[in-house]
Parts: structure tokens; sequence; C-alpha cells
């Protein structure tokens, strides 16, 4: 019997019209790095589609698919290490960076602050 390979998926993404997530309000995009634990490219792909869907994404466009890790796991980031080895226990898991939506020219924009600017 075949063992599930691991699966690294780039998505460029975009907050979705359909599943408004509240989360995602003042969101413009993001990229994600989604590690998908499966047997065949195609339902790597289908699956972690599905996945950033359900969190209220679409996809803009695919940046990369590949297999295996790129590097030892003592050698990547801490965030994208630990979203790894989540997919290997849950089958899924993914890594969001997010960038803020940008101000239009002439259209009042306000971000709420917890705490006062530096000087």
């Amino acid at each position: 019997m075949n063992q599930p390979v691991p699966f690294m998926i780039k998505f460029k993404l975009a907050p979705s019209e359909k599943n408004k997530n509240p989360l995602l309000e003042h969101i413009e995009g993001a990229n994600a790095t989604i590690w998908v634990f499966e047997l065949l490219e195609k339902e790597a792909l289908n699956k972690a589609t599905r996945y950033v869907q359900s969190l209220g994404w679409e996809v803009d466009s695919l940046s990369d698919l590949s297999t295996g890790l790129p590097a030892p796991l003592s050698q990547m980031d801490i965030r994208t290490a630990s979203a790894y080895l989540d997919a290997e226990l849950l089958g899924i898991c993914g890594r969001f960076d997010a960038w803020p939506k940008r101000p239009q020219p002439g259209v009042f924009y306000s971000v709420p602050m917890d705490k006062p600017p530096k000087k």
C-alpha cells in the first residue's frame, strides 16, 4: 500500500466575495504555503484549494507545487516547519502571509489601533 507524500502548494489568494470571513475585511490578499499529505498531485491540489476556500479565500494563482521538503526541517523558519509538522498529524496545514488593503486616493481609510503610535 502506498504512503501519502508531502506536497507543498503555494497560492496567491484574495478574500472571497462569496464566503465573507470577518477577519479578512481589511485584507487585500495573501501568499499561502499549504502542506498536504496525499497520494496524488491532483488530489493534493484539490484538497488544498478546498482548504483555503473553507477559510474564506479564493485562489488568484498557483505559484508552486512540489513534493518533499525544500530543506531539512532544522533549516526552515519556525512557522513553516510548524505548519509542516501539523500537516503530518492532520493531513493538511498552511501558512498564510497576508497584507492589508491599501487606501484608495480620495477615499477615507482608518485602521483601529490598540496603542498610540510610537513617536
